[in-house]
């Protein structure tokens, strides 16, 4: 007869016999010497797969780590706010808006303060300080040099400046200023227009030196155009001729002439 806490797994034993009371739960507490040391290993077993099944869901299921990851992200991907850029000044937008001249071109182009261009030969001190008269402070240049081509035979050098002023007066009073000195230095005016050309340019030469000058001066508005072309030496009019009227043309494409 079996006790009751028994089963099959425990063989029958003698109710009255020592082996019946040492089935029962009285049996564990009597070897809690050795029952208690393997409780201990069961239990710290039990931690230990505990804890392994916890870190292999927290490891799959992606946990709280990722979070951080997450937000990274979309602070990465959210749209930048463009930095605002100032607007070119308006010296800068006249010399954008001019035409580049044939050939090479100067190294110096761009927005010149008045009292450079005597420094870099652009202009004579005595043309700089005409311009001082009239509050000029900055002007738009573009330089370059011509290699003998299709268009022509000889190296012509370009000199195109738009000079901005107060006014289109004052851009007249300027215009003539700058007419007399060339007229003082050798230079002629051509009165008849050449072809194609508005009466508004007015057209000045200068050949006598061995070196061809031919320009071109007329009023755009506020500002004062003027197209210079240098032969030097001057071998083919001709050729000198053609490469200043297509340069004033295109000039005249984005600066016509007012006056």
């Amino acid at each position: 007869m079996s006790p009751p806490w028994g089963g099959t797994d425990l063989p029958p034993a003698d109710p009255g016999s020592q082996d019946w009371v040492r089935q029962g739960p009285e049996f564990f507490t009597e070897e809690k010497g050795k029952g208690g040391k393997i409780a201990v290993i069961v239990l710290v077993s039990v931690l230990v797969v505990g804890g392994l099944v916890t870190g292999g869901i927290f490891l799959f299921s992606g946990g709280d780590s990722n979070q951080p990851a997450a937000e990274q992200t979309s602070e990465q991907n959210a749209p930048q706010t463009p930095t605002s850029t100032a607007p070119p000044s308006p010296n800068q937008q006249l010399f954008d808006k001019m035409p580049k001249p044939p050939g090479q071109a100067d190294t110096n182009n761009g927005v010149l303060p008045v009292g450079e261009l005597a420094q870099l030969d652009i202009l004579s001190t005595e043309e700089m300080e005409l311009l001082t008269t009239e509050s000029v402070t900055e002007v738009a240049w573009r330089g370059s040099q011509k290699q003998p081509d299709d268009t022509g035979p000889t190296a012509d050098v370009f000199s195109v400046m738009v000079i901005p002023t107060e006014s289109q007066e004052s851009a007249t009073n300027l215009a003539e200023k700058l007419r007399e000195y060339a007229k003082d230095n050798s230079f002629v005016r051509i009165e008849e227009p050449l072809p194609d050309m508005p009466k508004e340019v007015v057209f000045q030469k200068e050949t006598f030196s061995g070196v061809g000058h031919y320009r071109g001066t007329w009023i755009s508005g506020d500002n004062l155009i003027r197209v210079n072309v240098v032969q030097d030496p001057l071998t083919d009019e001709a050729s000198l001729s053609g490469s200043y009227q297509r340069a004033v043309k295109t000039m005249l494409e984005s600066f016509p002439a007012d006056g």
